[in-house]
């Protein structure tokens, strides 16, 4: 027989805004106004899974 969890398991998910969390001073805001990373997925798209590029399901970077 199984038994209950004395211990309760936590949030599983979470929903939070990551731009809320970045302060508006933050040196990552300043990097991201100067370097441009379009590049970065076409060169690494042959790593995506070709099952993830479906219109349904498509791939997060």
């Amino acid at each position: 027989m199984m038994g209950r969890r004395k211990d309760g398991q936590g949030q599983f998910f979470y929903s939070f805004d990551l731009d809320e969390m970045v302060p508006p001073d933050h040196l990552v805001r300043q990097i991201d106004g100067v370097l441009d990373l379009g590049w970065v997925h076409k060169e690494l798209s042959p790593y995506y899974s070709h099952t993830l590029l479906l219109p349904h399901r498509p791939a997060l970077d």
